[in-house]
């Protein structure tokens, strides 16, 4: 008789930062239900706003389009073409198990959560709701899953290093770029980055234990 498989179990460093991850979302998702984070959203949100300026506004609209779905599912679709082009199937479907995830956690928090949008500073205001930014999620899952890839696979450790190093940077600045905006609360960023954060941690162990020969 065939002894059923395992279930996944994560290493203790991604049990640390998924639980890490896992704590602060529940955190801000309580003070925000709360009410709580009101003052500290509209300060924060004008701190920023005082910087805007058109080149800023520019840049800011760029990394925004860098962290929306349409953006990052045709990146997806690209890498994860590259990777089964390069007989690599189980890290192509890895990437479509990632976003998949990514997508199924954005539309059913928000629905949960149903937090209407912030005064917009630039641009139209979008019809979803704010809480969490799905483009902070998306971002993390997205960018630093590829970048974690990529980084695999380079050589010298130094590239390593700044591959990860550059994925982390273009996920801040379009976290960054949502509020500069006015399309989210800073707590909407900052939970995006943690439910993305632990969805990224446990995504992996959970993927390796679904295509797993019986």
């Amino acid at each position: 008789m065939a002894s059923r498989p395992a279930s996944p179990r994560l290493r203790p460093w991604r049990r640390g930062a998924s639980l890490a991850c896992f704590l602060v979302f529940a955190a801000v998702a309580v003070a925000v239900k709360a009410g709580v984070t009101t003052g500290l959203d509209r300060l924060i949100r004008d701190d920023i706003h005082h910087a805007a300026g058109p080149r800023v506004t520019i840049a800011a609209e760029a990394f925004s389009t860098l962290g929306s779905f349409a953006v990052i599912a045709l990146l997806a679709a690209a890498l994860a073409a590259g990777l089964y082009a390069r007989r690599d199937p189980g890290r192509a479907l890895y990437v479509v198990f990632v976003l998949a995830g990514a997508v199924v956690f954005n539309n059913g928090l928000k629905w949960f959560f149903q937090r209407p949008r912030p005064h917009v500073f630039f641009g139209l205001e979008p019809t979803s709701f704010s809480f969490p930014s799905g483009h902070a999620l998306y971002a993390v899952s997205f960018y630093l899953s590829a970048g974690i890839l990529l980084a695999s696979a380079a050589r010298p450790l130094p590239l390593k290093y700044a591959i990860v190093a550059a994925a982390t940077v273009l996920v801040l600045a379009i976290g960054l770029s949502r509020i500069y905006l006015g399309v989210h609360y800073p707590t909407d960023v900052m939970a995006g980055f943690a439910i993305g954060g632990c969805w990224l941690c446990i995504s992996g162990e959970i993927f390796r234990f679904l295509i797993r020969p019986s």
